[in-house]
């Protein structure tokens, strides 16, 4: 991909939407659905042992772009925050757990003006978050994540995309392999 003077002049839209999903979807990584009714955000990431996914990591995309990714606790542990950079493609999402509810959800924004929305759960034994974004330039796009990993090995994020049955569609459109950084 070329760059000018800080501007991109060849804009790849397929790059730009995977790594602002891919801000969508890696903080659900850091929740599983099989635990039910926790107290907080904070015990139900300690509680599966999740609690190795926060710090900075990075990743290279399939061009040798850079991508960074920082996940951090917010508001006294009640607000999971993850900071998404590749290129000039910028996205930060917020996971809460809502009183009365048993499953945490997902907000993201990016500094293109996309909205997105998630929910999370396991299927087959994976963690997978179903997301569904807009942006005024485009309608509203569906995406599936699966995440997988371990602080030894690092955090594999995939990117499918969804049938019209709400079904995850193999191959991956995407993968991405997730290094710690600090």
């Amino acid at each position: 991909m070329e760059h000018g003077p800080g501007l991109m002049t060849n804009f790849n839209p397929k790059e730009s939407m995977i790594a602002r999903y891919l801000a969508v979807g890696l903080c659900a990584g850091m929740v599983s659905l099989s635990t039910y009714a926790q107290s907080s955000l904070a015990s139900m990431v300690s509680q599966e042992s999740m609690e190795w996914m926060f710090g900075q990591w990075q990743a290279q995309s399939e061009n040798g772009e850079t991508v960074t990714l920082n996940v951090q606790w917010d508001l006294d542990k009640h607000v999971a925050v993850l900071h998404v950079k590749a290129g000039e493609m910028e996205s930060k999402g917020y996971t809460i757990l809502e009183p009365d509810s048993e499953y945490p959800k997902y907000y993201a924004f990016d500094n293109r003006g996309g909205v997105s929305k998630g929910s999370w759960d396991l299927e087959n034994g994976e963690l997978v978050l179903r997301t569904e974004s807009q942006r005024s330039d485009r309608g509203p796009f569906k995406a599936g994540f699966i995440f997988a990993g371990s602080a030894s090995i690092g955090l594999k994020v995939s990117m499918h995309t969804i049938d019209s049955y709400g079904g995850l569609v193999s191959p991956a459109r995407v993968s991405f392999n997730f290094k710690k950084k600090t």
